[in-house]
């Protein structure tokens, strides 16, 4: 059985490589046929001659793209897996490697243990690529085309954030890796919302040990009505050294860009709850629905094994389309049960609701395998 269990591993997960790199290959050149102009233009700028060569494009493509395969293993994992199963048995049906397990004795559901412990190694590097390798990715992961000669991403406008103190921050321009504004500007409210002062400065400058933002020739002006109120304490332009805020450059990602918060490892996300950058319920919707999903990838795997563990002749073309219309709706579904809201339930239950059906779907399923 050593030898048995071997082959099946080693041709299941050949399979998914080749399923993989075959998806991985097509959406990439698509993409660079859609945005070939883009990728000549980042070629003809890291050129020290200013020509775009086909070196250079190739260079530009893999920049871009080669972060990129871990963040696709990230979501399509559990679907390639289906795929490579389907390939694997279809092989073994079709030279009747499987009639010949069965007349040795060996059932069909222990040929299965094999893809089983593959799909649990293949869990098992996702759960490693979410953690460790798609975080420190991340900045690379959020460039766009616009971008291909930059190494993170391009500096966006703060439109209006709001921070625990209820005030609004705007900025021209935040630089992630820097963790700097331009065109700094915050507005205070009282209570009910009505604009009392307003701070700004041509640059702020986060400061991790402070908690605040330093500014740089800061400004407060104090709005009419408010400087009836607070004469006593403000005059109507005074000068602010920093701003306090809940509001890192962190928080500033997450809430420019919810998918970061995907990119980042469970670690970081806790310690995002800690500084109030991040929800709490939101990042137990991440934390648990990433390890959830691995678990349903893995379920749904199982459940899908009896499309071709098959123990008699049958068109495994319309064996493939029924696993097709089976595994993709309950992979989809599975994954946006465990990242949508849901009214009236935890972001625990999300999770464990999927799990808790797919469950007792997989053992059935299984156990009504013939053989």
């Amino acid at each position: 059985m050593r030898i048995l269990d071997r082959t099946i591993l080693l041709r299941f997960l050949g399979n998914f490589a080749v399923i993989f790199l075959l998806l991985f290959v097509f959406a990439v050149s698509v993409d660079t046929i859609v945005q070939a102009q883009k990728f000549v233009e980042a070629a003809r700028a890291a050129s020290p001659d200013g020509e775009a060569s086909l070196l250079g494009i190739i260079r530009a493509v893999a920049d871009f793209h080669g972060p990129r395969i871990f963040q696709m293993y990230q979501y399509l994992a559990g679907l390639v897996a289906v795929g490579a199963m389907g390939f694997t048995l279809a092989q073994l049906h079709r030279n009747r490697e499987l009639v010949a397990m069965m007349a040795a004795g060996i059932s069909l559901p222990r040929v299965a243990l094999p893809i089983i412990l593959g799909g649990v190694l293949l869990g098992s590097i996702q759960a490693f690529d979410n953690e460790v390798i798609v975080p420190r990715l991340a900045a690379r992961l959020l460039r766009e085309h616009t971008e291909l000669a930059k190494k993170g991403p391009k500096q966006l406008p703060v439109q209006l954030v709001a921070d625990d103190r209820g005030a609004l921050l705007h900025a021209e321009a935040f630089d992630r890796s820097s963790a700097t504004m331009r065109g700094f500007v915050a507005l205070e409210r009282n209570a009910s919302g009505t604009l009392q002062s307003r701070v700004q400065a041509p640059s702020a400058t986060w400061d991790e040990g402070r908690q605040a933002w330093i500014l740089k020739d800061g400004r407060r002006v104090v709005t009419a009505d408010a400087r009836d109120q607070r004469a006593q304490q403000l005059t109507s332009n005074t000068p602010v050294a920093e701003f306090p805020s809940s509001l890192s450059p962190g928080a500033l990602v997450m809430r420019q860009n919810r998918m970061f918060a995907h990119m980042l490892s469970s670690r970081q996300i806790l310690s995002m709850v800690e500084d109030g950058s991040l929800p709490a319920a939101d990042a137990r919707r991440f934390v648990i629905g990433r390890w959830g999903a691995i678990l349903a990838n893995l379920l749904v795997l199982v459940a899908s094994l009896p499309y071709f563990l098959l123990r008699e002749p049958a068109n495994l073309l319309a064996q493939s389309v029924r696993c097709a219309a089976f595994a993709v709706p309950m992979s989809l579904g599975a994954m946006v049960a465990m990242s949508v809201p849901l009214s009236g339930l935890g972001p625990t239950a999300g999770v464990l609701i999927p799990i808790a059906i797919l469950i007792p779907l997989a053992v059935w399923r299984l156990s009504g395998v013939r053989t």
